[in-house]
């Protein structure tokens, strides 16, 4: 199969924009590895286009030909939420959506996604070409000859198969590690512009979803060595290169003048994490900050100070996940998914989405991507808290239990609701209010009892991003079920698009009826946009700040 073939077709035409809902830290896509989304009513659905089954791919977005003209200047500031989700300067060590702003400002993939019209395309970034054929157990690409890194060093096949070797290495942290480690076998490089990337299975978002593998230099990570290229001395391919920068506050790029793909306009970028969105938006309206996240709730307050709100139009998912059975704590009451069901039916979805959340989210009951083929369309919980007490009487706790709740701060005004209905049942909330660097390292260490909120979705293009959270080993997983690795894997290395639908489906729904995630809401992300900017737009369906090569001030 060529890279003209596509392999899921999605449908992007929307008649409305969902409004986003905020999460503990405003900006979801800071924490999670996270979609494009539809809120339609309409029956037209995303489908598989015949015969295909690689991603479209157009070529790349410029060229240093039609670039190098371009002088960068001035400078752009932009927030992504969390400041110690910037926790490592090495492009491959991708554990986080706040590190995706980063990475993809320093490093370009093989093939990448941005804007086109009023939808998102994927393109040829470094490889010009590339082929898969029918069974999917290679992958092979053509790399660009005028391609270089941006200390001006030339780029090849090498480093290329250094890179993916890497994210299957011990001092690698990667979201996706231990699914690649199943999956990737070698790379051959019979010369230094082609690369044949060998698989153990077929590997859909290896096409699909390359951004997260971005391409490093193997001479630049053997010269100073690991601990140095992580901390202060990264080279990659991107549009903008490393100056300096201080692990877990904040890190400056400059623009790569004659960039294969795109010069910048801008010449300095500043990527930092503030927690506290009334001070990112206290530095929007100053000056200090061009472009963060934000709560759709504060759309009046940006604009009145003379800013402008952009919106991708994606659903970000948020869940709640039930952790106790996990971490092996047999005495919780939230092991009996009765229970879970009866904590499900005390929330009002309906008025929080539609009253605190500013009709910025949609009630949801699936944790999937209304846009991704194969979306189960599952009837929500009713809100019931006599039916709820009801449930929990019978499940043998009359009297209800106390739980721990871990949450972000500041606490979001909906998880004050969540906590006052569950206390209307019996069910005694201790809330646990953390910061967003301690709130990263209790999902990856999936040691923390009771539940929290989780976010994600925002780039989510393929089903087969979900095994993050669905695989007994997944990376940021709660769940240990031997029908859903099945079925997820199937999904994963499967190219049968209907039989992967099918599979997407199924895990859905019976995720839905065990409620160990039990789906809130879906939402869009927004951003605050400061005067200084005269042009940026970020991605249709990829809910992260992107594209700051194309923005202007």
């Amino acid at each position: 199969m060529s890279n003209t073939d596509n392999y899921w077709t999605r449908r992007r035409n929307r008649r409305t924009f969902l409004r986003g809902a905020g999460l503990s830290v405003a900006g979801a896509a800071a924490f999670a590895a996270v979609g494009c989304g539809d809120d339609d009513d309409d029956d037209t659905s995303p489908t598989a286009a015949p015969g295909g089954t690689t991603p479209q791919a157009t070529s790349a977005s410029g060229t240093a030909a039609a670039t190098a003209a371009i002088t960068p200047t001035g400078k752009l500031v932009v927030d992504v939420s969390g400041g110690s989700s910037i926790n490592d300067f090495n492009p491959l060590m991708w554990t986080n959506g706040g590190l995706t702003v980063y990475r993809d400002s320093i490093a370009d993939p093989l093939i990448g996604i941005d804007k086109k019209d009023n939808a998102f395309a994927y393109y040829n970034a470094l490889a010009e070409k590339w082929d898969r054929p029918a069974d999917g157990l290679q992958v092979t690409f053509n790399l660009r000859k005028e391609a270089k890194f941006n200390d001006g060093s030339a780029l090849s096949s090498e480093d290329v198969k250094f890179s993916l070797d890497f994210v299957k290495t011990d001092p690698a942290k990667h979201a996706r590690k231990s699914e690649w480690i199943k999956v990737y076998d070698h790379t051959e490089t019979p010369d230094p512009y082609t690369a044949i990337v060998k698989l153990k299975q077929p590997y859909p978002l290896l096409t699909s979803f390359n951004f997260m593998f971005p391409i490093v230099s193997k001479a630049q990570f053997e010269k100073v060595g690991f601990d140095a290229f992580s901390a202060s001395a990264p080279v990659a391919a991107g549009p903008f290169k490393f100056v300096s920068g201080t692990k877990s506050e904040n890190v400056t790029l400059t623009a790569v003048q004659g960039h294969y793909r795109k010069t910048p306009y801008i010449k300095d970028l500043v990527i930092k994490g503030t927690a506290e969105e009334s001070t990112r938006l206290a530095q929007v309206e100053t000056g200090e900050t061009d472009i963060c996240y934000m709560n759709p709730a504060n759309k009046d307050l940006v604009k009145g100070f003379g800013g402008t709100v952009k919106t991708t139009d994606n659903d970000t998912s948020f869940w709640l996940v039930f952790m106790d059975g996990y971490i092996g704590k047999t005495d919780s009451p939230t092991n009996n998914p009765k229970v879970r069901e009866a904590m499900s039916k005390a929330i009002n979805r309906k008025d929080i989405t539609a009253k605190l959340l500013n009709g910025g989210a949609n009630p949801a009951a699936s944790f999937g991507n209304p846009a991704v083929a194969g979306y189960a369309k599952i009837d929500v919980d009713a809100y019931n808290i006599e039916e709820a007490k009801k449930m929990l009487e019978a499940a043998g706790f009359p009297n209800g239990f106390d739980i721990d709740f871990t949450v972000t701060a500041p606490v979001q005004e909906y998880v004050n609701v969540l906590v006052a209905d569950w206390k209307k049942i019996g069910v005694n909330v201790n809330l646990k209010a953390i910061d967003s660097g301690a709130w990263l390292a209790m999902v990856n260490g999936k040691k923390t009892a009771g539940m929290y909120i989780e976010p994600t979705g925002a780039n989510y293009v393929d089903p087969a991003q979900w095994g993050l959270f669905v695989l007994s080993d997944g990376s940021f997983s709660y769940l240990k079920d031997t029908q859903l690795d099945s079925l997820m894997n199937g999904i994963i290395t499967g190219t049968d698009e209907e039989a992967r639908k099918k599979n997407w489906d199924q895990i859905q729904r019976k995720i839905a009826a065990d409620r160990i995630y039990t789906t809130l809401w879906t939402s869009s992300t927004h951003f605050a946009v400061g005067k200084r900017v005269k042009e940026w737009d970020p991605a249709p369906g990829i809910g992260y700040i992107s594209r700051l090569e194309h923005a202007k001030v």
